[in-house]
């Protein structure tokens, strides 16, 4: 075989072994590739699993941790490229210089192209799997669910968006569609809350539920022997989200004083249970008493049943409590190994005295301090202090109040009101004693006997009288005036009624003048009907024969008893002899002149004039009387 041909089959071989390690050596990358993808396929379903957990930062770090093995992974396949073509470049070197000794120049630009060449394909293989593995992380992170379904327990309120993330890299897109001020977070219950996450919304499940028992201070009770047992009164204090019924697991029957243990169960709506043991104490002695300072105080301020129970206290108890002094007194009583224990508690909740008087005063005077309206201010804890909260206004006319408050010494208030009125003097004096006055003809009259005049700035003041209108000489309804002025100008004036009364010459006067204006020149009948028409009827009559005439004459009325004496008047000033008659019984009265009756009293029932006495009992006054003539009484 020719040297040529040697060569070219050596060449062959060569090439052959090359192409054979670069086979195998792509197969171990292929692997490698495969292996990568198959941990990252691995890294993806931890991740999906991890999907649900309730911590937010887990899935931060699982997430985290996800492409960190990634890059690891990745990191991997680089190392051991790097290695391979590590061994790879090794491999060649060696076959260069084996080759170098026939072509060194061409053989050696051929290996070195060739491996230049793997080396890009190699790297380019490696970054394409980067690329993918970061595109799948990417894509899961985008389509995965953003929220997950949470359970709360009852009460519980600070919820956001936050709650329901299964991830917080998503907090900055997230946000509540549900708005949670509607929904009850105090009932058990399951909702469907809408959330949204860069305008995708999900629906999760918020799951409230209550595992918590009630939060519960018990105490013991102290009471007495009618006491109605009250699970509620074994309660200090109790907590919880939900309604709490509060009832007795145990309660002992107490017939007598001492001491009893009880329990009591508080459970909430949803199941969930507190027991406690408590103290039912039974006592006879008052567990606390109020008193008031300065009080008394004795065993029956303590003790239920006096007569039962009341020796058993010691007096050298009793003698600590001092009601004169403010405190809690505790009074111990122990019997068969029991103590009992009494509070006394003396206090002062009485506000002091105080008492107020309202002061007027004119706009020229002043009062001296707030201390002119005090009448008294006391307090059995001693001194009281007092003091005004007003101040006096003087350039306001009328009332203003005076508010004063009065204090002990335990800080007890009380707070009166005094009015001060301050005046200005436009009023005239009052003038008193100004009664009706009645006074005979031609007699003296003292006008000022009984009168005085009062200013309600000056006091007694003096006053004139006006008697210029009143005239003594003649009968009749006068008035005099009176009248006082004030050192301020102010003037008054009061008017006084002045009778001057009738005499037999003013009677006279009066029948005379109605006589000789209506009655002149007629007779008996003609008289008698002047009378009935000018003398009224009332039922009014004015005592004496002349205070009858006077009045009925004067005022124009009168009763029957009027009309006959002025009918007997006027009769008898004609000339002829009138009498007056009347029944025994004196229920009417009339007159007569001769044998002829004559009556002006007004009214229908009487004739004016009858013949006889049979005619006078026949008119229609008489109808359906038993009067007879016997009965008429006359008098001239």
């Amino acid at each position: 075989m020719s040297n040529k041909n040697k060569k070219r089959v050596r060449k062959s071989k060569e090439n052959v072994e090359e192409k054979n390690l670069y086979r195998i050596q792509e197969v171990k990358n292929e692997d490698r590739i495969k292996r990568t993808n198959k941990n990252a396929k691995k890294s993806k379903e931890r991740t999906e699993k991890q999907k649900n957990s309730n911590s937010t930062n887990e899935n931060k770090r699982d997430l985290y941790k996800e492409v960190i093995n990634g890059k690891d992974l990745l990191k991997e396949v680089t190392d051991d490229t790097k290695e391979s073509k590590n061994k790879e470049i090794e491999n060649k070197v060696k076959k260069s210089k084996k080759l170098k000794k026939h072509s060194k120049n061409n053989l050696y630009d051929m290996n070195c192209k060739k491996v230049l060449s793997n080396k890009l394909v190699i790297s380019a293989r490696v970054i394409l799997c980067i690329v993918f593995i970061f595109l799948i992380i990417l894509i899961y992170l985008a389509v995965r669910p953003k929220f997950k379904d949470i359970t709360i327990e009852l009460g519980t309120t600070d919820l956001s968006a936050n709650s329901f993330l299964v991830s917080q890299i998503y907090k900055n897109g997230a946000s509540l569609v549900t708005d949670l001020s509607t929904i009850d977070l105090l009932k058990v219950q399951e909702i469907d809350i809408v959330l949204d996450f860069k305008g995708k919304q999900e629906t999760v499940k918020l799951n409230i539920i209550d595992t918590t028992a009630p939060i519960v201070e018990f105490k013991d009770m102290m009471a007495y022997l009618d006491y109605v047992p009250n699970p509620d009164d074994f309660i200090a204090s109790k907590k919880d989200f939900s309604e709490m019924k509060v009832e007795f697991v145990e309660i002992p029957e107490f017939t007598n004083y001492g001491r009893y243990s009880t329990v009591v169960k508080v459970s909430d709506a949803y199941g969930n249970e507190t027991i406690g043991t408590c103290d039912l104490i039974i006592t006879w002695l008052i567990q606390e008493v109020d008193l008031e300072l300065g009080s008394e105080f004795s065993v029956a301020n303590i003790v239920i049943d006096v007569d039962r129970f009341g020796a058993l206290v010691p007096e050298t108890e009793l003698a600590k409590v001092n009601t004169m002094a403010l405190g809690t007194y505790e009074i111990n009583v122990t019997i068969d190994g029991e103590t009992y224990t009494s509070k006394v508690v003396v206090q002062d909740t009485t506000p002091p005295d105080l008492q107020l008087q309202n002061i007027t005063i004119w706009d020229d005077e002043t009062v001296n301090g707030y201390e002119s309206f005090i009448i008294s201010a006391s307090d059995i804890s001693g001194e009281v202090a007092t003091e005004s909260s007003t101040v006096i206004d003087y350039s306001v006319m009328g009332d203003q109040s005076i508010v004063i408050k009065a204090t002990d010494v335990n800080g007890n208030v009380n707070e009166q009101t005094a009015i001060l009125t301050i005046k200005h003097d436009t009023t005239g004096p009052k003038i008193y004693g100004l009664s009706n006055l009645t006074v005979n003809k031609h007699s003296e009259v003292n006008y000022e006997s009984g009168v005085y005049a009062i200013d309600d700035k000056d006091g007694n003041t003096t006053f004139t009288v006006d008697s210029s209108s009143v005239n003594t000489s003649a009968a009749g309804t006068y008035y005099a005036t009176y009248s006082a002025i004030d050192k301020a100008g102010n003037t008054s004036s009061y008017r006084r009624k002045i009778t001057v009364n009738w005499d037999s010459e003013d009677v006279n006067q009066k029948v005379n003048e109605f006589y000789n204006n209506y009655c002149a020149g007629q007779s008996a009948a003609g008289i008698t009907q002047v009378v009935y028409n000018r003398i009224k009827y009332t039922s009014s009559s004015y005592g004496s024969r002349e205070a009858n005439i006077y009045y009925g004459l004067t005022n124009g009325r009168g009763n029957c008893f009027v009309h006959a004496y002025i009918l007997q008047a006027l009769i008898n000033k004609s000339g002829s002899s009138c009498a007056v008659v009347w029944l025994a019984d004196g229920s009417h009265c009339w007159n007569k002149v001769g044998n002829v009756h004559y009556d002006s009293t007004p009214g229908g029932r009487h004739l004016l004039q009858a013949n006889s006495d049979e005619e006078k009992l026949a008119e229609p006054w008489f109808s359906g009387k038993s009067y007879t003539a016997d009965q008429f009484i006359i008098s001239y």
